[in-house]
């Protein structure tokens, strides 16, 4: 992932007047247009929303939106900060750097910055040769001094720790990569000493036998989680769009899922509307979304359930919803599903562990095709998982 830096000047509407430090030129916007327009269509609301509490209550941070880049979903955090009829917006990608420059901000001299928005207003009314309009020109200076000063040490800050970050991904890429191989090995090797084996083990070597296999599978698993999350943060994820009709694809895909779902006796039933679903995007990558979302049903359902996969339209988006009758999700984990290694605090059988990693990867493919994704659930009940992507122009 690279670290961003953006500081941008609007006014009370939210128009920018001016972009005054912009790392990543690539986001295209011009004066004049509205200042979310940089960011995921999904966070549009809620960078309106945002927008009228800084206008209104003078200062908002640790607000984390998604910048709008065609190949990579690249998170920042947002502060804002009004200044008379103005209000100035700055965003790292780092929360750290975002409360190192609120801190330094508050621990400018407030008389200073009052100073600063009266002039700005047109409000001094002091002479050129009065002493206090001098000195008030003296502090003016060192303030933007230090301000330089704060921003420098930021970019700086910024460059060393992308660096170490890019170093970082490299690492546990190479890591996961030369385990991916002897953990194949490991795997395919105790699947045939089981098979050929299987009349002359006895039960506990049986038992011995099986817990290698499910281990090697799971550690297996988590590796490769690994390494597509580590692909897809150091920015380098790459999509191969075409267009096609994602009506056709769930009638296809589906009742590959429905053999999984067989030993469970779980139905796995595909709605669909009769209607042509053209899409723009990655084949392979939305059927390894529908692959994790749908196993992660299969995964948490009891037997004799019914999982129903549906497909609405709503205005420019088609959204895919999977609905699954098993315990739910606690309100508290919603959000918190989506991050890495994290996993709702609902214990379920331990003979299906998971990584914490596809929902992850998951949330990351549907961000990078402008989409969106979420949950639904209520507990006792089931779930319902969300993707929405945009369709297809004419």
């Amino acid at each position: 992932m690279r670290y961003t830096t953006l500081v941008m000047l609007c006014d009370s509407t939210g128009q920018l007047k001016s972009m005054l430090i912009n790392h990543y030129p690539q986001l295209k916007i011009e004066p004049g247009q509205n200042w979310f327009q940089i960011l995921n269509p999904s966070d549009h609301e809620m960078a309106q929303h945002t927008f009228l509490n800084i206008a209104s209550q003078s200062e908002a941070m640790d607000v984390e939106f998604v910048l709008n880049f065609q190949q990579a979903a690249i998170p920042v955090f947002l502060y804002g900060n009004r200044i008379a009829d103005a209000v100035l917006l700055k965003a790292e990608s780092e929360l750290d750097d975002i409360c190192q420059y609120y801190s330094k901000i508050e621990k400018l001299d407030a008389d200073t910055i009052s100073k600063i928005r009266a002039m700005y207003e047109g409000k001094t009314g002091v002479n050129e040769r009065d002493p206090n309009y001098i000195r008030f020109l003296e502090d003016l200076s060192r303030v933007n001094n230090e301000l330089i000063t704060y921003q420098r040490e930021l970019n700086k800050k910024n460059a060393e720790l992308a660096k170490l970050n890019e170093l970082k991904n490299q690492f546990v890429g190479m890591a996961a990569h030369d385990l991916r191989n002897p953990l194949g090995i490991i795997s395919n090797y105790t699947r045939f000493l089981i098979e050929d084996l299987q009349n002359s083990l006895d039960d506990t070597q049986k038992e011995f036998m099986d817990i290698i296999l499910s281990t090697s599978n799971y550690m297996l698993k988590l590796v490769e989680g690994i390494l597509d999350l580590t692909y897809i943060q150091s920015g380098k994820i790459k999509l191969t769009l075409q267009r096609f009709d994602l009506d056709v694809m769930l009638k296809d895909f589906v009742p590959l899922q429905q053999s999984l779902a067989k030993r469970k006796d779980i139905q796995v039933v595909y709605t669909g509307l009769m209607t042509e679903l053209w899409v723009e995007a990655d084949s392979v990558k939305i059927r390894q979304v529908l692959s994790n979302l749908i196993g992660n049903a299969i995964k948490y359902s009891p037997a004799n359930t019914l999982i129903l996969i549906q497909p609405l339209v709503q205005g420019s988006f088609v959204t895919i919803k999977i609905t699954d009758q098993g315990p739910g999700v606690p309100e508290a984990d919603l959000e918190r599903i989506f991050e890495p290694f994290q996993k709702s605090s609902l214990t379920l059988n331990p003979d299906e562990p998971s990584t914490g990693l596809g929902l992850t990867i998951t949330r990351n493919i549907i961000l990078a095709h402008h989409g969106k994704i979420w949950v639904e659930s209520t507990m006792g009940k089931g779930s319902s998982f969300f993707v929405a992507l945009p369709l297809a122009k004419d």
